[in-house]
């Protein structure tokens, strides 16, 4: 167990051996890791809370509501991301043709992301989401009701549930790293993250992940680059990375959410 009691002294060793280990069996299959050449294994900390019904209403309507605040010296600061997403691992329009949106008093910002995750057979699977993300004051969420969302992205109370419906608070710590990038074709790396998510601050993780982030400028314009992603991920961290894998790790859809929310076993997306 290479993370011990969950301290930071025991969470850098971790991070340590696990890059060390992804290094090794990225060379064994042809893949160049470059280190980040300052701080490598600098850790950042946030809470993440999502907030849904007991029942998980929203969640099986496609719906996910994130807050995270960032830590700056141990402390909470006074400002939160709330992230709102509609995503679907079937049907796509549905995500193309979302009507998440904005109120006229609120500007954020608009995303669609391709999560892209290994099943229990090694092979690649995927769903898409658009997220709509604001910077927000942290008293600013009131009670944190369905209404105090929907204020901010009406969508949210047109699902058949009222504006003083209470929402259950699902909170994890998440420490990580970003030691260096994976080389992908001439002049493309993707940033690699380790993290760690703990139910109380620096307690033993009960989850780990790593990942890898592409940024696609124009998708038929990377063949080449997204059949190297796909092989570094079915080949280095499907085949020779499951030797560090966590037993069964696969049969969480890429999902640490599924975890957190104690979900039954499912691929889903990386949330």
């Amino acid at each position: 167990e290479p993370f011990g009691d969950g301290g930071q002294e025991a969470r850098l060793k971790g991070f340590r051996d696990i890059w060390g280990q992804l290094k090794a069996v990225a060379g064994q299959g042809g893949f160049e890791i470059v280190d980040r050449s300052q701080n490598p294994f600098d850790e950042s900390l946030n809470t993440r809370a999502y907030f849904d019904t007991p029942d998980f209403a929203l969640r099986h309507k496609g719906f996910l509501i994130r807050v995270s605040t960032d830590y700056v010296d141990g402390k909470p600061e006074d400002r939160c991301t709330l992230v709102v997403k509609e995503n679907s691992a079937d049907d796509f329009q549905q995500v193309f043709q979302s009507k998440l949106a904005f109120s006229d008093a609120y500007n954020g910002k608009t995303e669609i992301e391709e999560n892209v995750f290994l099943t229990k057979d090694l092979m690649l699977d995927n769903s898409l989401e658009i997220s709509k993300k604001i910077i927000l004051d942290t008293v600013g969420l009131g009670n944190r009701r369905l209404g105090d969302f929907g204020k901010i992205l009406p969508r949210l109370l047109e699902l058949g549930l009222s504006g003083d419906t209470e929402l259950t608070c699902y909170k994890t710590y998440s420490y990580d790293v970003k030691p260096g990038r994976v080389v992908l074709s001439q002049g493309v790396q993707a940033a690699i993250k380790l993290e760690l998510w703990t139910q109380e601050f620096g307690a033993v993780p009960f989850v780990g992940d790593l990942s890898f982030t592409l940024e696609t400028d124009n998708y038929d314009d990377m063949n080449e680059t997204h059949a190297k992603a796909e092989a570094f991920s079915i080949n280095v961290l499907g085949h020779h990375g499951s030797t560090f894998a966590f037993p069964n790790a696969a049969r969480w859809g890429g999902s640490k959410t599924r975890m957190l929310l104690n979900l039954p076993e499912m691929g889903g997306a990386n949330e």
